[in-house]
């Protein structure tokens, strides 16, 4: 079955579970659902686009460029959310779109 792979064989299947109940319930309240590429999230900072630093126990983020200093994931979150509006078409990359947010 390939549902059940050898690697990992409970969690494939339980994204594979995941993915499709939330294809389900995004076509039964008519919103269209969107994956992306969330790997690198954390490296990018949401305010200004550039590349963070982190500690040294992963959990902080801080940007030389804009002083922002936060969670790693609360980034990698803001930045994940924002990847759902990206066009590759309209962008040269990722570094792009990002920086287009600066406040």
């Amino acid at each position: 079955n390939p549902a059940f792979q050898v690697r990992g064989s409970m969690v494939v299947s339980r994204f594979r579970k995941l993915d499709r109940i939330l294809d389900y319930k995004c076509k039964l309240a008519g919103v269209p659902l969107r994956r992306v590429f969330a790997a690198y999230s954390s490296k990018i900072c949401h305010r200004c686009g550039e590349e963070v630093r982190r500690s040294e126990d992963r959990q902080t983020v801080w940007c030389d460029h804009c002083g922002y200093q936060g969670h790693a994931d609360e980034n990698a979150a803001v930045n994940i959310g924002r990847r759902s509006l990206y066009k590759k078409a309209e962008w040269p990359d990722y570094r792009a779109f990002h920086r287009s947010f600066r406040v």
